[in-house]
């Protein structure tokens, strides 16, 4: 990595909490790159910006929603490998760090009012599925054998419009 990246990440990791870096820092993030990195077989540029793309993702420059796109775009990976990647990446790193955040009490909890209401003694999803029917078309309207027959115009005097020509 550039100093300049090793710069802008020690920034961003001095503004997150402490207990965030402890987490980070607790699992083994870099040596899981570098694997992660060799058993796709990357080369050593893409290897430098797969671990920068992944350290901005693991300290919360990247949102996760843009990890596939920027590995894709700045890596120079195909939709294969990326979305091979970016599943270890959360399975091998981001997993174990959310899993400390949790131990410690730190991950995000649901706010209720954002849950469903339940009342006391009720389940959530309880209702059986039912399978939708499909009603079959009226025959009445469906495919008219019936002959349209054009009814005259009441607007006008002789029952047809004045201003428009005939098609002869």
């Amino acid at each position: 990595m550039s100093i300049e990246t090793e710069n802008s990440i020690k920034e961003i990791a001095d503004r997150l909490p402490v207990e965030v870096v402890v987490a980070i820092n607790s699992t083994p993030w870099v040596e899981k790159i570098k694997q992660i990195a060799k058993d796709n077989n990357l080369d050593k540029e893409k290897e430098n910006s797969f671990a920068i793309e992944t350290t901005l993702l693991v300290f919360g420059a990247v949102s996760p929603i843009n990890y596939p796109d920027n590995l894709a775009e700045n890596v120079g990976l195909d939709d294969d490998a990326v979305i091979k990647i970016a599943k270890e990446v959360d399975e091998k790193i981001l997993a174990p760090i959310i899993q400390i955040l949790k131990e410690k009490g730190f991950a995000p909890e649901t706010v209720p009012s954002n849950l469903p209401m339940i009342e006391e003694g009720e389940v959530a999803h309880d209702v059986a599925h039912v399978e939708p029917t499909i009603q079959p078309a009226r025959q009445d309207l469906a495919g008219s054998e019936k002959e349209k027959v054009n009814l005259p115009d009441y607007r006008y005097e002789v029952g047809k419009d004045p201003y428009r020509e005939p098609l002869v």
